[in-house]
């Protein structure tokens, strides 16, 4: 039984959604029959391991800082390390690594429900007044952490911040 056949009516949506659902399973099928495919949004970030981070935090490519701090968030098994991959990562230039750290930071209060709040707090809050590029960015993870951990960062900051984005709005 598929899961969709449990919901009464919406037959012509149904079906779409299993046509939908039936392309991104079988996309060469459907290309063959002329149909476009879309390329997939989301890309399931690979495995690090805490070497290479070092390695990428010392020599890594422009792309491999913007991404190392959401791979190690996301896929290092040892919370401390990538907690400390991710803090490593807010030392850069670069306003999306920065931004991405606070998010790496989001990913371990997820995944592992740890972190270390004498040391990330000062730094997500630092984040969240200076990153005006992607403050919106910071604000979802200091939601993210907020909830994951119980916590109650810059929650004053945070409404203040979304309200004025509301009135930009």
């Amino acid at each position: 039984m598929r899961e969709l056949d449990r919901v009464i009516g919406y037959e012509g949506i149904k079906t779409e959604l299993y046509r939908i659902i039936d392309i991104i399973k079988n996309p060469e099928k459907y290309k063959k029959l002329g149909v476009s495919v879309p390329k997939p949004v989301y890309r399931p970030l690979e495995d690090i391991t805490y070497e290479e981070a070092i390695r990428i935090l010392e020599s890594g490519t422009e792309t491999e800082r913007i991404l190392l701090p959401l791979r190690a968030g996301q896929t290092m098994v040892d919370w401390k390390q990538a907690q400390m991959i991710c803090i490593k990562s807010f030392e850069s230039d670069k306003p999306v690594v920065r931004a991405n750290a606070a998010l790496g930071l989001a990913y371990i209060a997820r995944t592992k429900g740890q972190l270390e709040k004498h040391l990330v707090k000062p730094l997500i809050i630092k984040e969240l007044r200076e990153n005006d590029e992607f403050r919106w960015r910071i604000l979802d993870s200091i939601e993210d952490i907020n909830s994951f951990l119980d916590w109650h960062l810059a929650e004053k900051s945070v409404e203040k911040y979304k309200n004025e984005s509301m009135a930009q709005d």
